[in-house]
């Protein structure tokens, strides 16, 4: 054994930790004479580059190279290579988590929902699940299989699951729906695009529902347009729309005619499920389901007239800042829909979202008489064209 003294000037390789680890993982390197520039310091495990992350003249972070073998490590500064008395030794890759399924796929707040994949972490601390954008609770975890409980904040969405080697991704929603409510295997699962496609439905009988998810970003206002309805005997069918935790935010009745139906504006960036049901006995129920995201714009006080033009089932919103105090007019400056007759009613929301006043159906031009401004903020004028009409409109 030799015991030797180096100089500050002279190259050491002394330690390495860990001594064993995958590709990718970071190595710490201590000895004497390193360079405090990065590119002043070559790395190798077993000969092959490695790259070096941190650096000062007694200590490097390096990354072990992906195609690293088992082997000595070596460092070179200004010519000079010092290889390492022991070998490294590379592991197997660690694999991060993968998704596979879940059960059930929807139920209330305080479900157990049981996540069923691979390279899970065995210990339950190590895995953080997310339902939509909301943590659950991990109640068990083996490398296959994770039991998580749905939090009292909800929310539906996809399942995240993340541990220290990795993140995966659910490819479908869990739904945070009452317990009759969630799609049995029986049921139609269908994933809608406010402003894409739209959604056909088919029911073989009663005993079987419709379930459609779609996602609503904050402050946008989404009417559902059901068409070409076929009940098939059935008395109607009811549509019932639910927020992130299973809340009720939309209740209709649709009849054979079909219709046009207002969803509340969403408060928050989320995901909101449609399920449709049907009452009495039929012999196949049919229909086509579209979403369709209210036009935005902007009023301007003693400006130029805005001119909503909107298509089958399509709301407008229009706002403008008003200040306490304030008397303004409004006025309808045109009206035109298809089929003609067809009129809009229009109304004006305070900034915190409440009515400040409902100034009816225009089927001509006309004037709205405003109260005077109670709040200085945001206003919002709403237009809803009547039915299945498309509608021009002109706002002054």
């Amino acid at each position: 054994m030799e015991i030797k003294r180096l100089s500050e000037a002279e190259l050491g390789l002394f330690d390495f930790t860990p001594n064993a680890g995958p590709p990718g993982a970071d190595v710490i390197l201590t000895g004497v004479g390193f360079s405090p520039a990065l590119v002043g310091n070559t790395v190798r495990f077993n000969g092959v580059d490695a790259i070096v992350s941190a650096a000062s003249p007694q200590r490097l972070v390096v990354t072990i190279p992906a195609n690293a073998t088992t082997g000595p490590v070596s460092v070179t500064v200004d010519g000079a290579t010092v290889p390492s008395h022991e070998d490294f030794i590379v592991t197997s890759p660690v694999l991060g988590p993968v998704i596979t399924g879940f059960s059930p796929v929807g139920g209330p707040v305080d479900s157990v929902v049981t996540i069923t994949g691979s390279n899970f972490d065995p210990d339950r601390l190590f895995n953080r699940v997310f339902l939509g954008d909301i943590q659950a609770s991990v109640l068990t975890s083996s490398a296959s299989q994770l039991e998580v409980k749905v939090s009292q904040l909800g929310a539906t969405g996809a399942i995240r699951v993340s541990t220290p080697s990795g993140r995966a991704t659910s490819s479908e929603d869990f739904l945070v729906l009452p317990v009759g409510a969630v799609p049995a295997m029986t049921d139609t699962r269908l994933q809608a695009e406010v402003g894409g496609a739209s959604s056909a439905v088919s029911l073989a009988d009663s005993t079987r529902k419709a379930v459609l998810s779609f996602s609503v970003r904050q402050g946008e206002q989404v009417s559902l347009v059901v068409t070409s309805v076929v009940l098939g005997g059935a008395n109607q069918a009811t549509l019932v729309v639910h927020d992130q935790m299973g809340g009720q935010v939309g209740n209709f009745s649709l009849a054979a005619a079909g219709g046009v139906f207002d969803i509340p504006m969403a408060t928050r960036d989320t995901v909101y499920t449609l399920v449709v049901r049907l009452s009495g006995t039929t012999t196949g129920f049919n229909a086509s389901f579209a979403l369709v995201r209210a036009v935005r714009g902007m009023l301007e006080k003693d400006g130029v007239s805005a001119t909503f033009t909107g298509q089958v089932g399509q709301n407008g919103i229009y706002e403008f800042s008003g200040m306490m105090g304030a008397r303004l007019g409004l006025g309808v400056t045109s009206v035109s829909t298809t089929p003609a007759g067809g009129g809009a009613v229009i109304r004006l929301l305070k900034p915190d979202g409440t009515l400040l006043v409902d100034c009816s159906n225009f089927y001509v031009p006309g004037n709205c008489d405003v109260p005077v401004l109670p709040m200085t903020g945001t206003y919002s004028l709403t237009v809803n064209p009547s039915g299945t009409v498309t509608a021009t409109v002109g706002l002054l």
